[in-house]
């Protein structure tokens, strides 16, 4: 089995520093972008960066994470839940930070597929800079134009066994369908609309899709709502009842009509991350997270959750026996999702 996914990939690094230090450990590290330009790459890459960052006044802490994408998340997540073949498609350059995230995706068992390399150029770096408050920002250094990273997804050679998209475009759609009337499973988890498309486009995806991750995080979860002529108020979803009340309901239902059989559509409100679960033939079944758990989890860690579930029990149909049995996968999904998070839950 192989799951592939195509997304934007960095490499990722973790300061924190001192109290009201943020603003100004970012802006220093902001003016290193012009010479990362001038170089096409770091030279001994990450070491020389982590000296760097140390050397800034006001950091108390440099960790590398290695490389970071909203689609690594759910990938990472099922080679441990499912012992599944992974790979991500991207665009990266041939200077050490690429080197670096190449390395990386090895140790994880990810397979670089179908990457688009810019020659004398690098992959990006993001840094993440946060104060013992809490406060929270970050720096992307781009050695080219980040023009030159957007989505170049090339077909796989060999067709996937699941394909997990976060965003419309005419090659994810096309995949999308090739995977599903081959018998295998799509996963859409949409972050919102993009300058080259629209809702219908987001909409003609769903006949491809068997399973949808929505969060009230971004605004494409009342898009959908407009779209299907669901009235929701100001706030919506408030709780984790409006997940499932008259609306929350209703759009589920809808979505699902949309969908292929055996579907399954999950609402997750932010912040909160309360989740709500649906599928045909059975009631929908809302589940909040342990207490402990990093409220700022995001969808990402959800849709590797309830794909790797599917995946260990082999069909979905095997969840949804009936009420108590698709109950029971939901809270063992929601677990799943934020198992690790009240360590660190920005990491995720």
């Amino acid at each position: 089995m192989t799951a592939f996914a195509d997304g934007f990939v960095a490499y990722h690094i973790e300061v924190e520093v001192r109290e009201g230090q943020g603003s100004d450990v970012a802006q220093r590290i902001k003016g290193w972008e012009t010479a990362f330009r001038t170089q096409g790459t770091w030279p001994d890459f990450p070491q020389s960066m982590v000296n760097q960052l140390h050397a800034l006044d006001g950091v108390t802490s440099v960790v590398c994470e290695g490389p970071q994408s909203s689609l690594l998340i759910p990938l990472r997540m099922l080679t441990g839940i499912a012992g599944t073949s992974c790979e991500i498609s991207t665009v990266l350059g041939t200077g050490s930070v690429s080197q670096a995230i190449d390395t990386c995706l090895g140790q994880w068992g990810i397979v670089a597929a179908g990457v688009h390399r810019l020659e004398g150029a690098d992959a990006p770096i993001e840094i993440s800079i946060r104060e013992p408050g809490g406060e929270h920002q970050s720096v992307r250094l781009y050695p080219v134009s980040r023009k030159a990273y957007r989505s170049r997804l090339k077909q796989p050679a060999v067709l996937p066994d699941k394909l997990l998209c976060n965003r419309f475009n005419q090659g994810i759609a096309t995949l999308a369908r090739a995977v599903a009337a081959n018998g295998g499973v799509v996963s859409f988890r949409p972050r919102g609309l993009g300058r080259h498309d629209n809702i219908d486009d987001h909409i003609s995806l769903l006949a491809s899709t068997h399973q949808l991750i929505l969060s009230s995080r971004h605004k494409v979860m009342k898009q959908f709502a407009r779209r299907a002529g669901i009235k929701t108020g100001r706030g919506w979803p408030g709780s984790l009842a409006d997940l499932v009340d008259s609306s929350g309901k209703a759009l589920g239902q809808w979505l699902l009509g949309q969908m292929p059989q055996e579907a399954i559509v999950a609402f997750v409100r932010y912040p909160g991350n309360e989740a709500a679960f649906f599928c045909d033939g059975l009631d929908q079944v809302a589940v909040a997270p342990p207490y402990g758990y990093g409220p700022e989890s995001r969808a990402a860690r959800l849709q590797g959750a309830l794909l790797g579930e599917v995946m260990v029990k082999e069909a979905v149909h095997r969840l949804c026996l009936d009420q108590s049995t698709w109950t029971a996968a939901t809270h063992r999904i929601l677990a799943t999702a934020f198992q690790g998070t009240e360590a660190r839950p920005w990491r995720y």
